[in-house]
């Protein structure tokens, strides 16, 4: 297992240059540049140049490239123009907020998937099956910015029962962030809940089916012991393939959601730095996203294989 973590690692730089290179390209291409938006559109051709040099932008696009490439490997991500802030230091502030309601919303799908798929899977061809396989194709065709604008129109604005802007305040108690937390949280979670629930329940019809599931009832087993302690542990591996995808997918689609909720998160961290042309800030940003993206996978093959120890040959 050592050896292939290492060699995942290894993986790891490659991808990065890959990520850096793309990310580079993209923000030069683009119509705009930084200067325009902090000297703005009657600047003095003079003051422009002054503050492209000390930006590092007179240079010839192979130079700031070099240039970017060597202060990421001395762990410097550079200045942000519009916070004047370490673009590091705002990536640090940000990046727990969006893990925080990703990783509240996959739970939420994990644990609703798994049970509504068992029970889907258990009482096959019934009526609870059928209103499942409907939840199900429900949520996977439903994209998450629509499910965000119906869940603020329906919850705040009819009802009026939840927030949908900002985080909240710790200082008013955690039931406010809560209330904050709950309507992304819900958001992100219906599509993967989908997932998860076609996925667990294919997975234990799979296994409910065999020999040895028979062979266990003929004994007298217990039925709930036979299906969460044996059926469910080997219908366990696609469900877990499934949760690093679902991990990935849920991390990039926080940053649309966080926009529309002013979640203060990566999110809206990287669309303030796009509409004002940050470069920094956008590099250093969209570099954490593939860095914690790649993580997430290697964990996810890591995990499989403690479950799946045949895997490692």
């Amino acid at each position: 297992m050592l050896r292939l973590v290492w060699k995942r690692l290894l993986q790891l730089i490659p991808t990065m240059l890959i990520v850096v290179s793309i990310t580079f390209v993209i923000t030069r291409v683009i119509p705009g540049d930084p200067v325009s938006v902090l000297a703005g559109p009657e600047a003095d051709p003079q003051v422009i140049a002054e503050l492209q040099a000390s930006l590092g932008l007179d240079k010839s696009i192979p130079e700031q490239f070099v240039m970017y490439v060597s202060d990421i490997c001395r762990g410097d991500f550079g200045t942000s123009l519009n916070y004047n802030e370490p673009v590091f230091s705002l990536i640090l502030d940000r990046i727990p907020k969006t893990l925080l309601i990703t990783f509240t919303g996959l739970i939420i799908a994990l644990v609703g998937g798994i049970v509504l798929g068992t029970v889907s899977a258990l009482r096959q061809n019934s009526i609870i099956d059928h209103l499942c396989t409907f939840f199900a194709l429900l949520g996977a065709s439903m994209p998450v910015f629509w499910i965000a604008i119906m869940s603020i129109f329906v919850f705040s604005v009819q009802l009026g029962l939840l927030p949908v802007m900002g985080m909240g305040s710790l200082d008013q108690g955690i039931g406010d962030v809560a209330s904050h937390m709950l309507l992304p949280c819900l958001c992100l979670a219906l599509a993967p809940m989908a997932t998860f629930t076609r996925t667990t329940r294919s997975s234990m019809l799979d296994t409910i089916n065999n020999d040895y599931i028979r062979a266990l009832r003929a004994r007298g087993v217990k039925e709930r012991r036979i299906i969460w302690k044996h059926a469910f542990k080997n219908a366990l591996p696609p469900i877990i393939s499934i949760l690093g995808v679902q991990l990935g997918i849920s991390f990039s689609g926080a940053i649309m959601t966080e926009n529309i909720f002013s979640w203060p998160g990566m999110g809206t961290l990287i669309s303030t730095a796009i509409n004002t042309r940050d470069y920094a800030l956008v590099q250093g940003a969209i570099l954490t996203l593939a860095v914690v993206n790649v993580v997430i996978s290697l964990l996810m093959d890591i995990l499989y294989m403690l479950i799946q120890p045949k895997v490692k040959i």
